[in-house]
């Protein structure tokens, strides 16, 4: 299954180089150049690629209310200002999967969307399990207090 990526980057060369690298293996690739632009698409995103600085903007603004409204798609961040060490410090919070140093191999990209993909399916497979427990728990409700029966006609009917 082809996942979607975004990228969030406000250097257009970046932004295009790394949109030809994933779209070259067959990734679906939506992209924005600011903080504002991101959180529209980001909702539709399976793997987030996010760079730390963003003109006047940051990626912390970006996780900070991504976060906020209750997504937790995998975020990798990409950063040429801040090395490795801090920007991980700086975003544990946040729960990022991955860090990519500025310039970077697009053998490095791809392995590291790569696995970010196999987070985002483990949190679908999550989610779905989620789901089906709480609609077992409302027939469950439902059926509570019925006799065999009631059941019976129930599932019959």
């Amino acid at each position: 299954m082809n996942r979607k990526v975004l990228v969030v980057e406000d250097d257009p060369a970046v932004r295009k180089a790394v949109s030809f690298i994933l779209e070259g293996n067959r990734h679906l690739v939506m992209t924005a150049a600011n903080v504002r632009d991101g959180l529209l698409l980001a909702p539709d995103a399976d793997v987030i690629l996010l760079d730390l600085k963003l003109g006047s903007e940051s990626g912390d603004q970006f996780l900070q209310e991504f976060r906020a409204q209750g997504f937790y798609t995998p975020v990798i961040v990409l950063s040429g200002v801040f090395p490795r060490s801090d920007a991980e410090a700086r975003l544990k919070q946040f729960k990022i999967v991955d860090f990519i140093e500025k310039p970077f191999k697009a053998k490095d990209l791809l392995a590291k969307v790569k696995s970010a993909e196999k987070v985002a399916g483990t949190m679908e497979s999550t989610c779905e399990a989620a789901d089906r427990f709480v609609a077992a728990t409302q027939n469950l409700r439902l059926l509570a207090g019925k006799s065999i029966t009631e059941i019976g006609h129930r599932v019959q009917g």
